[in-house]
């Protein structure tokens, strides 16, 4: 597997959880499902790794409550 110096950013971060969600495609309105790997840390923060279509991508890092639900600003 090749390096990706990307996901250096999930250090010290703890996994949390992963769910599957139906996702829409902007372009031709097609449908699929990505996968969501949630990881957090101590400083409530979270991250999320999604994959679609094969593909891995990172989310900006988001802040959350104690109960790690997203914080809206």
């Amino acid at each position: 597997m090749e390096y990706l110096e990307e996901f250096n950013i999930l250090l010290g971060f703890k996994f949390l959880e992963a769910y599957e969600t139906e996702a829409t495609c902007k372009e031709d309105n097609t449908k699929d499902f990505a996968t969501i790997i949630r990881f957090v840390n101590e400083k409530h923060v979270a991250i999320d790794m999604i994959m679609l279509d094969g593909e891995l991508s990172l989310t900006e890092p988001y802040a959350v409550n104690e109960n790690f639900k997203p914080i809206d600003k």
